[in-house]
């Protein structure tokens, strides 16, 4: 017996495609995010976004508005459907000046804005909070990668639970405290920002502190920035650049920590007078810690004639 002939649709028949699932539609988000940001984004983000569609349909970005003007930014305009003329561009979408290569803006509002940070590009991001001021901005962590946490953090006690589709306000609370513990244990140094930094140890080889303390270098940063004495800036400039010494001293001994806190102290300066420092020092210690994608960050925060790229 011949074999059966295969039944084939006709040329007028549409051939069925695969439903495009949901947990698709996450994973391809995401692919588009980590290629066009060049940092890791988590399925958190995902969830939350499409929580914000369901609250606003029309405009998603402004769902959150009635929380103290709570406006999502960066990835949430990538994926509202915003483009940007080239890819580098996207290391740059709202951006601040006193945002480090650790920090990608994902939200701001009336008094500050929240911030991803990831000690690496790889890494799945803490949530922070960083305030309106343009020197020495206050950073806290305030979540995980989870931007619900932005929320709880804008919302009263009283306030109702309409933004939380999950777990209620108190249970982020607990949950905060938890991954504020965690990242005290595991970051290391002195740093201006609270989630300090965090880099791999050998032994007690691979950070040392500045020698100065945090407010004792705070100090000089903000009277050099201030003062019109030049006898006192001479000094001061040569006291800074001493510990430039000290820390490269640390790089040749491995302990790459130093010169990563002490560049981030002169870049939340967010000071020009500090720049050339700040971007050199930084430079190395990314180079030396192989974090090579926050180097290419690094060189898109100046432009040509070197002054620093983002928002006030």
């Amino acid at each position: 017996m011949p074999p059966k002939r295969r039944a084939t649709a006709s040329k007028n028949e549409e051939v069925s495609k695969p439903k495009r699932t949901k947990s698709d539609e996450v994973k391809n988000g995401l692919v588009e995010l980590n290629e066009k940001f060049g940092y890791h984004h988590t399925a958190a983000l995902m969830d939350f976004w499409e929580f914000a569609k369901q609250l606003s349909t029309e405009a998603p970005l402004d769902a959150f508005a009635s929380l103290d003007n709570l406006k999502l930014v960066g990835p949430f305009r990538c994926l509202n459907g915003e483009q940007c003329e080239n890819d580098m561009d996207y290391l740059l979408w709202d951006r601040f000046k006193s945002d480090l290569p650790e920090m990608q803006t994902i939200m701001t509002y009336k008094n500050g804005r929240f911030v991803f940070w990831r000690d690496s590009a790889e890494e799945a991001p803490l949530l922070v909070h960083v305030d309106k001021t343009e020197s020495f901005p206050k950073v806290d962590v305030v979540g995980s990668d989870d931007p619900f946490f932005a929320v709880v953090h804008l919302m009263g006690k009283g306030e109702s639970s309409k933004f939380l589709p999950g777990k209620t306000r108190d249970a982020y609370t607990v949950e905060l405290k938890t991954i504020v513990n965690k990242r005290k244990k595991e970051s290391m140094g002195r740093a201006f920002h609270g989630p300090k930094i965090k880099v791999p140890m050998r032994g007690d080889v691979g950070y040392r502190s500045v020698s100065d303390s945090p407010a004792k270098l705070k100090k000089k940063l903000e009277t050099f920035m201030t003062t019109d004495d030049e006898t006192l800036k001479a000094t001061l400039r040569k006291e800074l650049l001493e510990l430039k010494s000290y820390v490269d001293f640390a790089n040749d001994e491995m302990d790459y920590g130093m010169g990563l806190e002490f560049g981030h102290d002169l870049f939340l300066a967010n000071n020009k007078v500090f720049d050339n420092l700040a971007f050199r020092v930084l430079e190395t210690a990314y180079t030396l810690l192989k974090r090579s994608k926050y180097v290419d960050v690094l060189k898109s925060l100046r432009t040509a004639d070197g002054a620093r790229v983002g928002q006030d």
